[in-house]
């Protein structure tokens, strides 16, 4: 019992010291009313923002920045700075959390790679000015836009679950029955799943699995051996080379992450979201396309809280710094502060399968509703802001068709 207790106190570390002085300066400074009055809207969305923060590849901001917007009346660079604010307390106590206990889903090298970029897109961001209007219309539609991504991925990924039984029984059957150890010693068995997933339905596109079936293949097969996967050797199709990326292929890679970066970075510094976004569609679309090994959408969801708790922190400080945070935004800030640093991490525990699709779900309402509502009442008959969604919608279809 004192070790689930130790458990808790070092899982849940942030908000047990946040907690106590949030208390103090709201007690010190006697903002209980004025704060929770003014701004418990904020409070009842943070609810779900903080869950939706720790459990998909999307920062508080996807519920922050439109509630602030939309119905608190704050400007864009007031929901921006609330949006960092509160990021830089839910979403570095959700990275904590997934430091402590769940690191190995972390890929350090995306990570790493867009922080860096992130520091210049944010830095670019501070000193190009955009209307307050076109930040609200970008950030709005690169919300819907993304959650259509996620899900056409989830949709092109779902196989019923008694075809792939069956394909799975076929598959370990013809494992099974394999005569020669020549057969064995030369393939490994690396891509079961996505062969059953092709068996189950062959329309579907499948990625190489990173798990293997132990008992299939003997061991001792060298990392950087050259692997067939069986899906190419049973369906007749060329085989796919799986080893270490090339040099070309690394560069391009690194390429792409940093421009997803700075791209990221720019929408943090004007909307307190983005990197996050970019650096799981960077995952999804580019990396698992390319790599022997496809991370997994845990892994990617895990590394994006991370990358997006380093923006909001930079973000934050540069806005400390220049000190012209409206005391409005602070209001609000403390009004949900003492929910994030708890709900936050709370939702990285939520990283499991069957809990990852009920915050898709979720996600998608908020992104459709939020779009709805602010073209309802700030897009109206704006021709040029409904041309600058067409077109953004249709290059993420051609993005689509060509994934």
């Amino acid at each position: 019992e004192s070790g689930s207790v130790a458990e808790c106190l070092a899982s849940f570390l942030p908000a047990f010291v946040v907690w106590p002085v949030w208390a103090y300066v709201m007690q010190k400074n006697d903002l209980w009313g004025e704060a929770f009055t003014r701004f418990y809207p904020m409070s009842l969305a943070m609810v779900a923002g903080c869950l939706i923060a720790g459990s998909t590849p999307l920062g508080g901001a996807v519920v922050a920045f439109p509630t602030a917007v939309l119905i608190l009346k704050f400007d864009p660079a007031q929901g921006r700075d609330f949006a960092v604010l509160i990021q830089s307390v839910g979403m570095v106590a959700a990275a904590y959390l997934i430091g402590y206990r769940k690191r190995h889903l972390v890929d350090a090298w995306i990570a790493g790679v867009s922080i860096f970029a992130n520091i210049f897109g944010i830095l670019l961001g501070f000193e190009l000015e955009v209307p307050g209007f076109w930040i609200n219309v970008c950030y709005m539609t690169s919300t819907l836009l993304f959650a259509g991504l996620l899900m056409y991925k989830h949709a092109c990924n779902t196989v019923p679950a008694a075809a792939t039984a069956n394909a799975f029984d076929a598959v370990r059957g013809m494992a099974a029955t394999a005569s020669t150890n020549v057969w064995r010693d030369s393939c490994q068995f690396d891509d079961l799943e996505g062969f059953a997933h092709t068996v189950a339905r062959p329309s579907v596109k499948r990625h190489p699995s990173p798990e293997s079936f132990d008992g299939v293949v003997t061991a001792g097969h060298p990392a950087d051996a050259t692997r067939l996967s069986l899906s190419s050797v049973v369906g007749g199709s060329r085989a796919v080379e799986e080893g270490h990326l090339s040099p070309k292929q690394h560069a391009g890679l690194t390429f792409g992450l940093l421009c997803c970066g700075v791209a990221g970075g720019f929408l943090s510094s004007k909307t307190g979201s983005g990197a996050d976004m970019l650096s799981y569609v960077f995952g999804v679309f580019l990396y698992n396309s390319v790599a022997p090994k496809s991370l997994p959408e845990s892994a990617l969801a895990a590394t994006s809280v991370v990358v997006m708790a380093a923006c909001s922190v930079v973000v934050s400080v540069l806005r400390l710094v220049q000190g012209d945070i409206s005391r409005d935004v602070y209001l609000c800030w403390s009004a949900a502060l003492w929910i994030v640093v708890l709900g936050a991490p709370i939702g990285s525990l939520m990283l499991t399968p069957s809990r990852e699709a009920l915050c898709r779900r979720v996600f998608y309402v908020v992104a459709l509703a939020q779009f709805v509502i602010f073209a309802v009442l700030q897009v109206r008959g704006n021709a040029l802001a409904w041309t600058w969604i067409a077109v953004s919608a249709h290059l993420v279809l051609v993005v689509v068709l060509l994934h």
